[in-house]
């Protein structure tokens, strides 16, 4: 008897251990942490290639780039953790959502896209940007809420965590061609109210074309798409334990 019940038993548990292994969570598509590679000891050194997965960063408008201190989130250690240190943003009250950075990677096998990054302004740099999603690659739209800095950094490490899902609009996932922008955006058109002017975090400072934005830790994730150029599922072992198990086993049925 107990054997029999261990003999049930064991694939019951194997069968539980693989479908939690199987359930749906969110993998990393690409990633850029901007860090030298080989490691070289600077932070004014870095690389706009992906530490994870594939994919190309670039500048929009009339931005320049160098690099500087990263976010402290990077498990780098601080004399190779780099952040790409973005400059030379439009003249003040020209050139609405026209500069900033952009990002391209495909999507392909993967749902309920979600990008994420650390951002660190300067006290004269713009307090508003505006993602923008592409489904072609060429021709952008507007993320329906604002990225907003609250805080100017003090030291050259602080930045911000900003999160956006894009898991709702159509055309992001299972796309070749899906990029995104991260631009510069004036208050009112960022708000709904206030200036046709771009403004900063602190109301006594003046805005600069030579303020800075940083990026850091740019991350695109989703939700594997099962069967769409994606790790193998545990459809075909659920059947195969369905096929070696007693008839009045009953094998859960697989979401």
């Amino acid at each position: 008897m107990k054997r029999t019940f261990f003999t049930l038993l064991l694939p019951l548990c194997l069968l539980l251990w693989l479908t939690l292994l199987s359930t749906a969570s969110a993998a990393v598509i690409a990633q850029w942490n901007f860090n030298s590679v080989p490691s070289d000891g600077s932070t004014s050194t870095g690389t706009n290639r992906p530490s994870v997965g594939v994919g190309t960063a670039s500048l929009v408008g009339s931005t320049t780039a160098t690099y500087a201190a990263g976010s402290t989130n990077d498990p780098a250690t601080s004399t190779d953790d780099s952040g790409w240190n973005t400059s030379h943003f439009v003249g003040q009250g020209t050139g609405n959502k026209t500069a900033g950075v952009q990002f391209n990677v495909s999507t392909l096998g993967y749902s309920n896209v979600v990008i994420r990054l650390d951002l660190r302004v300067s006290s004269t740099a713009s307090k508003y940007y505006r993602l923008q999603y592409s489904t072609d690659g060429a021709n952008f739209a507007d993320y329906s809420a604002p990225i907003i800095a609250n805080v100017v950094s003090s030291t050259g490490s602080y930045y911000e965590a900003q999160t956006n899902s894009l898991a709702a609009i159509a055309g992001v996932k299972n796309n070749f061609n899906f990029a995104f922008r991260i631009v510069s955006e004036f208050e009112n058109t960022a708000t709904g109210g206030g200036t046709a002017n771009y403004v900063t975090t602190f109301g006594t400072n003046s805005y600069s074309t030579s303020g800075t934005v940083r990026f850091d830790l740019v991350t695109v994730s989703g939700t594997p798409i099962p069967g769409a150029n994606t790790p193998p599922t545990i459809s075909t072992i659920t059947e195969y334990l369905a096929s070696i198990l007693p008839a009045s086993t009953a094998v859960p049925a697989r979401a």
